[in-house]
């Protein structure tokens, strides 16, 4: 996996959650996600033969799918049973988005310092195939 696939793939597969303690949750299959994740998925694809050490593009997640995909975050958890008694309403947070950046430009695959993240959650994940 090249180090621009690496760069990405943390940025727009975490939402870092402020939430003080932890749930189970189980999500639904959701067209609209997937309908959302699909534009980003094509446009890796066609930048795959561009992705080469030494050639990297900077990506983002445009302001529109932010919104979508944090209300859309919101709906599904809201919707989990038995009810939250507390569920927090989450928003984006440029700052966690800035340090989340700069941690997937490291190309590491951990998580991030634990004793600054302690009420962030985190989740790697990885890719490949079609």
């Amino acid at each position: 996996m090249t180090c621009a696939a690496v760069t990405w793939i943390p940025v727009l597969s975490l939402l870092l959650l402020w939430v003080s303690d932890s749930a189970s949750l189980f999500l639904p299959d959701s067209n609209e996600l997937r309908q959302l994740l699909s534009r980003y998925e094509e446009a890796a694809d066609q930048n795959s033969a561009s992705n080469a050490a030494g050639n990297r593009t900077r990506r983002a997640i445009r302001w529109s799918d932010r919104e979508e995909i944090l209300q859309l975050h919101n709906k599904l958890r809201g919707s989990v049973y038995p009810t939250a008694s507390n569920m927090e309403y989450m928003v984006w947070d440029d700052e966690l988005e800035r340090s989340a950046t700069h941690w997937a430009e490291q190309c590491q695959w951990d998580h991030g310092p634990h004793d600054l993240l302690m009420s962030i959650g985190q989740n790697l994940a990885v890719h490949w195939g079609r």
